[in-house]
Parts: structure tokens; sequence; C-alpha cells
């Protein structure tokens, strides 16, 4: 595991504004500092759960009224750059001074009482060892991600909110030569690459107030110029940030991963297609269906299973027809993973070139696995 304030002498440290929180978040103070739990989430003034270890625990943490708790949320956003009013701006999202999430929906909108979730900024960084050990992935699969990597596949990390996606991407990000230039592009920063040549950029809404903001298309178009070996995207979830990723893909580009929000690895690649045609609907849908089979090379689907937590359910490859072929799968009622596909993976020909036999990376995964 990796600490993301000693990611060497580029990467900046962030320290949690302790008297915005001390004052007006007091209730959910000590929750900041626990390792431990991963999320707040305040349903109502008085009623606080937070996620620890996976887990829905309810606390006794409460604001003595719905104001102290409104006050916390205007003086948080305020101390971000953004307004916050019941009847104006009632929905605030935002990254706070240690880099953890926050989304708020004030009352009237919350009919019975403002909400609140915070995702906090993780205390450590899993590598993608800290996640074999865990279990989201059996060696073999590892065997097979690193050689993805390693001929700059694009790779498309799908799932539901609390599956794992963004631990996972954040781990492929890390594999790799640490010479690799790499660019990370977020809306909300939460990203940390364990690499000095590395580019950070954030899209956010209180980055720039200019009547030409800074959005994620934007400055994915602006990396074309950026000469990066690797291209991050923190999450596609608009019409017009698919249509930007395109583009950086039919220009070229390889090694590029990205995060979005599908219930399986099929369903990913079809909510990326409807994406760009809501962008452009004059492209005919077997043209972006075409396009985008041919960009995305690896499709990873992540879930969080009800017994053995998250893990990935889904890793496939696209083939040479633009078909999604399942490599391995993970097995409920074994508990374990299993490779489905004997054949020879598209990455593994595409290693050729680069002097890797995957083949001979997943016997020694397994023989290794096995011992």
């Amino acid at each position: 595991m990796t600490d993301p304030n000693s990611l060497g002498d580029a990467a900046p440290i962030f320290h949690a504004d302790r008297e915005l929180i001390e004052i007006y978040g007091a209730p959910i103070a000590p929750f900041f500092s626990d390792s431990s739990i991963t999320s707040i989430m305040v349903n109502r003034y008085d009623q606080v759960f937070i996620r620890r270890d996976g887990k829905f625990v309810l606390t006794e943490a409460r604001w003595r009224s719905e104001r102290e708790l409104i006050n916390f949320i205007k003086q948080t956003a305020r101390n971000l750059g953004q307004d916050a009013d019941e009847n104006v701006r009632p929905i605030s999202d935002a990254r706070m001074p240690d880099g953890s999430r926050i989304n708020a929906v004030m009352y009237p909108v919350a009919h019975r009482g403002s909400n609140m979730t915070i995702r906090l900024f993780p205390k450590v960084r899993f590598t993608v060892e800290d996640l074999l050990e865990r279990g989201m992935f059996s060696s073999e699969m590892l065997a097979f991600l690193r050689a993805a990597v390693a001929v700059q596949a694009n790779m498309l990390v799908a799932g539901a909110s609390g599956s794992g996606k963004t631990t996972v991407l954040n781990a492929l990000g890390n594999i790799g030569p640490p010479e690799t230039r790499t660019a990370v592009i977020e809306d909300t920063s939460e990203l940390w690459i364990n690499k000095l040549n590395v580019l950070y950029m954030e899209a956010s809404r209180r980055a720039v107030v200019s009547d030409d903001p800074v959005t994620m298309e934007r400055l994915l178009v602006n990396l074309l110029r950026q000469e990066c070996d690797a291209v991050m995207v923190g999450e596609c979830r608009e019409p017009k940030t698919a249509t930007a990723l395109q583009i950086a893909l039919n220009t070229g580009h390889r090694g590029v991963l990205t995060t979005i929000h599908a219930s399986s690895d099929e369903k990913a690649l079809r909510r990326l297609e409807f994406m760009l045609l809501a962008n452009d609907s004059r492209v005919p849908f077997e043209a972006v269906r075409e396009d985008i089979r041919a960009s995305i090379d690896v499709v990873i689907y992540a879930e969080r299973t009800p017994r053995h937590g998250q893990r990935i359910v889904h890793l496939s490859e696209v083939d040479e027809n633009g078909q999604l072929r399942r490599l391995f799968e993970w097995d409920y009622a074994t508990g374990a993973h299993v490779r489905v596909f004997s054949g020879t993976p598209r990455i593994a020909k595409a290693g050729i070139k680069y002097g890797i036999d995957f083949e001979a990376l997943v016997a020694e995964a397994a023989a290794a696995q096995g011992a």
C-alpha cells in the first residue's frame, strides 16, 4: 500500500481544514481520522451512517438541529469556492481540502431534511499486489492486466458506485515503467499515481469562474498536444466527455483508461455508444458501435458481491470482430475466479511485438497461486 502524501516530490500534500470541520462539523469530525471508514452518510441532521469495512453502520453522531447541518453545508461550499442556498443552489458537489468528496442536498429539495454524503479520501492506496491479496482478482487475471498495460491497451473499468472501479483504475495506473508520462483528468480529483512524470488536471466547477469553463472534454482535446504515454480519465459520465475521449482514441492515443457506471461489461460498451449518439444523433448507430469496439481493447466489470466484497466479476476483451469475449469470471457458488476462455486472447497476440509471452506469464502466475 502507498501513502498518497508521499508519492514523490511532485505530489502535493493535502491537509484537511480541521477548523471548518471541528467548528461546523463537530459531530462527524472523528470519522475523518479513522482509516477503517470510507464514507460518511448524513440522512438527516439526527441520523448519520458510516461505511466501515464495506458495511453500513448507524452512529450516534448528530447535529442539534437542521439549521446546524445546513450551516455546515453552506460553510463547506463557500470554503470550496461554491455558492450554496436552499432555494437557488440546493445541491452541492465538491472536493474538500483533504481530497474527500462531498455531495449535499438541502431542504426543501430534500424534503425530509438536508442530506450529505462524504466519500473520504483514502489514507492509503492499494497496489495491484494488495488487491490480489484481498481477492479482487486472481494471479492469472493480474498477469493479463500487466500484459494489457504493457501493450498500452485501452481499458474501460465498469461497475456501480462502491464496486471498486476507482480503486482498480488507480492500481492499474501504477503498473508499468516509472518513467511513463501519464495524464490524469478528472472532474473531482481522486487518483494518485506513484510516478514522477504525471500531469494532474481537474475540470472542477470551482477551478475557473469564466464564460469559457474548463471542462473534461476541453482538457481531453488539449491533451493531444501534451505528448503522454498513458491517459487516465476519472469517469466518463457525459456525452461530451465520451466524444472527446473518442477523439483522443481516434487520433492514436494508446494506454487510455477510464471508468463508467454500468451493470455489466456489455452494458458498459453500450452506454458509451449511447452517450456518443446523444452528443451527435446524425452519426449512424452501427458506425458508432464499430468505432467504439475498434478502440476499446479490455473491459473490466467490478461488483460488490454479497458474500465476498469487491471483486472483478468479469474480465473481457473486445475481439477482432467487435464482440465482447469473456476471459475470466467470478464464480459466486465457489467464491473463486475462473478462466472461461482457453484460446489465445487478442492482448497476447499484441504482446508479441513487445516481447511479452502472455501464456508464460499466466502459467507462472497459476503456479505461484497454487504453491
